[in-house]
């Protein structure tokens, strides 16, 4: 028994994890420093994939980019490059212009 403050997350897979009061906003923090949303076998066992916000002109989020793989095929750290890169892109000719790049 994990206890009340605890529980298992849909998990999916073992690797899916646990999940506890705030967990959210702990992982929606780190998402939106890091830029991406990662998810390595949580899902399905030997797949990976990335999420990444696309920004109109405003700075809204008005869709989302993401794209699986299987883990043996590429790097994590050049896999969300990657996907970011093509996030940003594809935010640029919405018209956004992050702050951080301009």
């Amino acid at each position: 028994m994990l206890g009340p403050d605890w529980s298992y997350a849909d998990a999916f897979t073992k690797k899916s994890g646990l999940s506890f009061p705030g967990a959210g906003q702990v992982g929606l923090a780190a998402i939106r420093v890091q830029g991406f949303a990662f998810d390595n076998q949580g899902a399905a066992l030997g797949a990976q994939s990335v999420a990444c916000a696309v920004r109109d002109r405003t700075g809204a989020a008005v869709a989302g980019l993401s794209v699986a793989t299987p883990v043996v095929r590429m790097r994590r750290d050049r896999f969300a490059r990657l996907v970011r890169d093509g996030a940003q892109e594809t935010s640029r000719r919405l018209g956004f212009q992050d702050p951080v790049r301009v």
